[in-house]
């Protein structure tokens, strides 16, 4: 399977991060990446960190979930979103979380950590990991892959 890590600068606009995003996904799969890996907080790189607070998305709905779950169907490749804040139930709080998607464009996987935005700073940390699926099976092999180029 060929994996592609996508390194990108962000920047406060996440319409324009999420556009260079999907143009690195398009990339990778067109270089015949099977699996498209993005860094964290590809979504937005704010001015301070309540600025997450702003675009948290509800799970299962938003802009940044729905380009990740149209690229990996669309492309017909696995999507990991590096970093993207989801919103809890309390408004002071976001769960930076991390999300996997299949070729159908099913989340498959996901993994949160919330942090408080209070103004002493972040003070608070929980985590929860979920899965449904196994991405690819069987010994990486590094040796032979560099000899296959890829």
């Amino acid at each position: 399977m060929k994996i592609a890590a996508c390194q990108m600068v962000s920047g406060p606009d996440v319409a324009a991060n999420l556009t260079e995003a999907a143009r690195l996904i398009a990339e990778a799969a067109s270089g015949g990446a099977r699996l498209v890996a993005l860094p964290e907080y590809f979504c937005l790189m704010g001015q301070r960190d309540s600025d997450k607070l702003a675009i948290a998305e509800p799970p299962g709905q938003g802009p940044i979930q729905a380009m990740l779950r149209d690229a990996a169907r669309d492309l017909g490749l696995w999507v990991v979103g590096g970093t993207l804040p989801m919103a809890t139930p309390d408004p002071l709080h976001v769960a930076n979380t991390t999300l996997v998607f299949s070729p159908e464009g099913a989340q498959v996987a996901s993994v949160a950590r919330r942090w408080s935005m209070a103004s002493s700073g972040m003070v608070s940390m929980w985590s929860r990991r979920t899965a449904s699926a196994c991405i690819g099976s069987g010994p990486w092999r590094p040796a032979m892959n560099r000899a296959r180029g890829s």
